[in-house]
């Protein structure tokens, strides 16, 4: 056992005080990432989830060696009570909220938001399509506010 940090009564009383007395004045940037962390709380009860229904890539033909692809790549996210179709094009994603129904579209990569876009009254949208790598779509229509699983690209 280690002999006592203290060289006496007082300057343990001293560093006592100084315990119970309380954290004194917090950083305003503490306070602020205190803030935006109490934010996302109830991230995952506001957000209804779309999960990856299917993806033309994983199709029995497109895992044939050698098969091209016959067009575009088709993403479709399904949820309780709306569907994301998602067309992956050389330059563009082309997509519809199924039902349709207006609603603004942001793209997100690993290093953040990477566009946004409004839907028509018909759910279409339209997004520049990011470097290669996993994606998600946000959306949020008049009812509710909804994302997807990751996806690579």
């Amino acid at each position: 056992m280690t002999g006592a940090r203290w060289s006496g009564d007082d300057a343990l009383f001293q560093e006592l005080k100084e315990a119970v007395s309380g954290p004194g004045e917090v950083a305003d940037r503490m306070l602020d990432a205190a803030k935006a962390a109490f934010t996302w709380r109830t991230v995952d009860t506001e957000l209804e989830l779309l999960a990856l229904a299917y993806d033309s890539a994983l199709h029995d033909e497109a895992l044939v060696r050698g098969a091209a692809l016959a067009g575009p790549r088709v993403l479709i996210f399904e949820g309780e009570s709306i569907s994301l179709g998602v067309e992956v094009g050389t330059q563009v994603l082309t997509g519809q909220l199924v039902p349709a129904q207006p609603g603004h579209v942001t793209l997100m990569t690993p290093h953040g938001w990477v566009g946004e876009t409004e839907g028509d009254d018909a759910g279409f949208f339209l997004l520049a399509r990011p470097s290669p790598g996993p994606v998600r779509l946000r959306c949020h229509t008049a009812d509710s506010e909804l994302i997807t699983d990751w996806v690579p690209l």
